[in-house]
C-alpha cells in the first residue's frame, strides 16, 4: 500500500478536507471549518471540493453575510461573492461598520461602495 506523508499540517484540517473529498462529513461545519477546507483544497487543487465549499458558504449568506463575503473574496468563490455582496450592499450601512469589514479586499470595497454611488445617483 502506497503511503504519503504530509507534514507541517494538521492532523484533524487534513482529516477534515479527506471527509469531504470522500463526502464523509457527518459533523455539522462552521465557516472555520469551511475556510480550512478551503485553504486546503487550494493549496492541493481540489477543485471539487472548491466548489463544494462555494455551494456550502451560499447557504450560510443570509446567516453571516459579511463573513461569507470575505471568504468569497479571498478564495475567489464566484457564486457567494455573487450572492453575499448583494447582502452586504443591502446591509452596507451596518455591515460596513464592523471590523471584519477591513478584511475584504480594496477591489470588493471599491465595488461596493460604486454600487452605492450609483443607486444614489440613479
Amino acid at each position: 500500500m502506497a503511503m504519503v506523508q504530509i507534514s507541517e499540517k494538521n492532523p484533524a484540517d487534513m482529516e477534515m478536507l479527506l471527509s469531504v473529498v470522500y463526502n464523509h462529513t457527518n459533523t455539522t461545519l462552521t465557516l472555520n471549518d469551511v475556510e480550512t477546507i478551503i485553504k486546503l483544497a487550494t493549496e492541493y487543487m481540489f477543485s471539487n471540493v472548491i466548489t463544494w465549499c462555494d455551494n456550502f458558504l451560499q447557504g450560510e449568506v443570509y446567516e453571516k453575510p459579511l463573513e461569507v463575503l470575505i471568504l468569497a473574496d479571498r478564495y475567489h468563490l464566484s457564486n457567494s461573492y455573487k450572492r453575499s455582496s448583494d447582502w452586504v450592499y443591502d446591509e452596507y450601512r451596518f455591515l460596513s461598520k464592523k471590523p471584519e469589514y477591513e478584511q475584504l479586499s480594496l477591489e470588493t470595497r471599491f465595488q461596493l461602495l460604486k454600487k452605492r454611488y450609483i443607486h444614489v445617483e440613479d
